[in-house]
């Protein structure tokens, strides 16, 4: 039989700081020493604001756009609507009613 213990470690957070941590493991479905593990082990990543700003600023630079709302403009009426289609196993996409 083999028994592993882990060493126990401390830390020390405000109570705003920790009603934050508390928040985020909530959102994550994760316990508090769940995320500290993750993040200590390279499994979860911290984006600030900033960060993320830049982000998309460089993928906008590298001509992807898809973060973009769609560029085509559609007119006053918006996009149209199209034909009512049903999904047929071993067939696939089909349009109701056929091509009228």
């Amino acid at each position: 039989m083999i028994i592993t213990v882990d060493r126990m470690n401390q830390i020390s957070l405000s109570d705003e700081g920790w009603a934050g941590v508390k928040s985020i493991c909530s959102q994550l479905h994760l316990s508090v020493s769940e995320l500290l593990e993750q993040l200590g082990q390279g499994k979860l990543a911290i984006i600030t604001p900033e960060k993320l700003v830049i982000a998309h600023t460089e993928i906008k630079g590298n001509n992807q756009t898809w973060l973009d709302p769609d560029p085509y403009d559609w007119g006053p009426d918006g996009q149209p609507k199209g034909k009512p289609v049903e999904y047929i196993p071993g067939v696939g996409m089909v349009v109701i009613g056929g091509k009228h």
